[in-house]
This record gives structure tokens, sequence and C-alpha cells, in this order.
């Protein structure tokens, strides 16, 4: 097998374990107990990193912009959610909310997904391209969500100072962030530590996450940075 691709892991997860990897950007792999792989918001190379090819049985994008949607290094036979219906399948269960890529109500960049990934137990939010702060109502359907992906670098989405406000509403949350400016990086956007200077957060630096819906109630809440696969 091409050591490139996020296989499904059977040997190690299967039965186990959620295992969430950052493959950069925006995107995830989510693989869960069944060993069936969701991958958020996959990236064009386009944009400087190096996309791994990943073998996947459902793929979220929250938006059709190239560095959220493209399919070029992915493999098998998957199911794509990129519209506000509800998915279920694949050990997953997904809902949503619509939100705004910028702060004028999508006039400058559009609509955004919002995606509310349910398996194994554990509830995960993947925000996108969020451009803006969540109201009442947003922030009521994240209650009982154990993560949240948030972007943090600006310019196309929020920045680390309404990320700040944001994580005060969201306490007790897994927080772990997303779109930030690294050396590979080619987009104007701010980085991870711009963030990090500034944030009310503990920063926890890890790997990955793997987890239960049992071992998720023993980790402390905070910033969870995890590592880029290679």
């Amino acid at each position: 097998m091409d050591k490139d691709y996020i296989a499904h892991t059977n040997t190690t997860t299967k039965g186990k374990i959620m295992l969430i990897n950052y493959l950069g950007h925006s995107c995830f792999a989510i693989e869960n107990q069944q060993g069936k792989v969701l991958v958020c918001d996959p990236f064009n190379e386009s944009i400087g990193y190096a996309m791994r090819k990943t073998k996947a049985d459902v793929v979220t994008m929250s938006h059709q912009h190239h560095d959220h949607s493209s399919q070029d290094k992915l493999s098998g036979k998957y199911d794509i959610i990129k519209t506000s219906k509800i998915y279920q399948g694949n050990g997953f269960y997904i809902s949503n909310f619509k939100s705004f890529h910028d702060d004028s109500k999508g006039s400058r960049r559009g609509e955004n997904i919002s995606f509310i990934i349910e398996s194994d137990g554990i509830k995960l939010c993947h925000l996108g391209d969020l451009g803006h702060m969540l109201g009442s109502r947003q922030l009521k359907l994240l209650n009982d969500v154990d993560i949240i992906c948030i972007p943090i670098g600006g310019t196309y989405t929020i920045d680390h100072k309404i990320v700040k406000k944001l994580t005060k509403k969201l306490e007790n949350k897994i927080i772990i962030p997303m779109h930030f400016k690294t050396n590979e990086c080619k987009l104007p956007i701010g980085s991870l530590n711009d963030y990090l200077r500034t944030t009310i957060l503990h920063t926890h630096k890890v790997p990955n996450l793997s987890i239960t819906s049992k071992t998720i109630k023993s980790l402390a809440p905070g910033n969870y940075v995890l590592d880029i696969l290679d």
C-alpha cells in the first residue's frame, strides 16, 4: 500500500478509538471506530501545502473555494457533503448551520457551512471559513459539542481578536486552531503564534487526538495544536 495514504487502519483504531489527524490548513482526517474516514475541507496544493493522498468515505466542504474543496488527492468511493442537508452513514451523523465567509452577511465572500459531526459518542464542529462572530442561536448549537475546529488567521476568516471573544463563550471545550500561516502556506493570513500570544486558553501541543467518548472527558479544556501529519 502506498505509504502516502491514510488508509483504514483497522488493526490500530477499529473498535478502539477515534483518531483525528491534521493535514494542514483547514483539512482534517477523522477516523471513527468503524475504521471509516471523514475528510474535512481538502485543499488544493496551490496554497503551498502538500496534500496527502487520502482514502476517504465521507468528505465535507464548507464552501467551494479551492483551498477547501479539492478532490485531487482523494481516493475511494466517498460521499460528498457540500450543502445544508443532513447526512447519516459510515458511522457518522452530520448536521450543520449556515454562516458567512465574511462579516457582511456573505456580500464579499459568500456563505459558509459549519458542520457538526457526531460519531462514537463524540461531537465535533468544523467551523469552516467562518468570517464573523457567531450569534446566540448558533452558539446554542455548540452547547454539547466536545471539539471545535476554529479558523484563526484572519484576512479571509475571523482573526485572533474575534476568536478570543468566541472562545470566552465556549467554556469547557477542546479548541483546535486551523487556517493559519506557516512556512509552507502562501496565503496572507495570521500565524499560529499571533493567536497564541493573545489566547486566554491553556495550550496543549499534541501530534493528533486519539480519543473515545470516555477519555475525552478527562482532557483539560483549551487549545489543542495538532501537528500537520507528515
